[in-house]
C-alpha cells in the first residue's frame, strides 16, 4: 500500500458518514434554505419541486384553466392574495408546518397537510396518483436549489466536519 492509502486507512477508517450527514443536515440554516426554498418556489411559480403547475381539482372541472375555481379566486381577491397561481399559503400554516428530518446520507422534508379536518392534497387528486406522489412532488427541492444547497452548506459543511476529525 502506498503511503497515501496508509494514511488515510490509519486515520480514516473510523468516519461516521451517516453521523456526519445527520449532523450537517441538522442545522438550522441548511433546514431555514431548504424550506424557504421550497416555500417561496410554491409561492412565487405555483409550482412543485417537480416542476408541475399546480392547479385544484374544481378549476380543472370548471375547464377556464385557471389554478383555482371562481368561488375560491374571489375570496383571494377579497384577501389580497395572489390568483393566478396556487401558492398553498392561504394561512401561512403550511409553510410554517415544513421541516427537515435529518436521516443517515439523506434528509426528509415533511409537513402537516392536514387543513381545517381535511388534507390539502384532496384538492389536488386529478393531478397526483396518490398523497406520497403529490407529498414528494411538493416537498421537493428544484434542481437549480438543491445544487446550491449542495455547493453552498453541504459540501462546505463536510469539509469542515472532515477538518475536524483529521485535526483531532
Amino acid at each position: 500500500m502506498g503511503a497515501f492509502g496508509q494514511i488515510a486507512n490509519e486515520n480514516y477508517s473510523n468516519i461516521d458518514l451517516n453521523k456526519i450527514f445527520k449532523k450537517i443536515f441538522s442545522k438550522e440554516d441548511i433546514e431555514k434554505y431548504i424550506i424557504e426554498s421550497i416555500a417561496m418556489d410554491l409561492y412565487y411559480s405555483g409550482t412543485t419541486g417537480n416542476g408541475k403547475l399546480l392547479q385544484t381539482d374544481t378549476a380543472k372541472e370548471q375547464g377556464l384553466g385557471l389554478p383555482y375555481s371562481k368561488k375560491t379566486i374571489l375570496f383571494k381577491e377579497d384577501k389580497n392574495q395572489p390568483t393566478n397561481r396556487v401558492t398553498l399559503r392561504d394561512t401561512g400554516e403550511f409553510d410554517y408546518s415544513m421541516y427537515v428530518d435529518a436521516g443517515n446520507l439523506f434528509a426528509d422534508i415533511k409537513a402537516d397537510f392536514e387543513k381545517n379536518g381535511s388534507n390539502i392534497y384532496d384538492n389536488f387528486k386529478h393531478m397526483f396518483k396518490s398523497f406520497s406522489d403529490f407529498e414528494n412532488s411538493v416537498l421537493t427541492l428544484r434542481k437549480n436549489r438543491f445544487l446550491v444547497l449542495l455547493s453552498d452548506y453541504v459540501i462546505i459543511s463536510l469539509q469542515k466536519e472532515l477538518i475536524k476529525i483529521h485535526t483531532k
